[in-house]
């Protein structure tokens, strides 16, 4: 559930709505595992920063959601069978 609701924010805050992405993230925060790894505690922390400034700073929250798009395809928790998976639940890309 986790790693689905991080990636689901990730899009959402590329593609929008802002709200979902934000409604996603908490869902991620309040499922993240404890202890987490250092790959899910940095890439909490992109999105909440990416949160934090995208409506003030649309060109950089672009390109720093692209940055935690390249991190989830090096990330050994988000396999391609379930990347596939979570993206089959998503909205088209418009």
């Amino acid at each position: 559930m986790f790693v689905e609701e991080l990636h689901a924010a990730a899009f959402h805050f590329q593609h929008g709505p802002l709200s979902i992405a934000r409604e996603r993230l908490d869902r991620a925060r309040t499922t993240a595992p404890s202890p987490a790894d250092a790959t899910s505690t940095k890439l909490l922390g992109q999105l909440a920063e990416i949160s934090r400034r995208i409506e003030s700073d649309a060109d950089w929250a672009q390109r720093e959601t692209e940055n935690v798009r390249l991190e989830f395809g090096e990330w050994l928790c988000l396999s391609e069978g379930m990347h596939k998976r979570f993206h089959a639940k998503l909205p088209p890309i418009p």
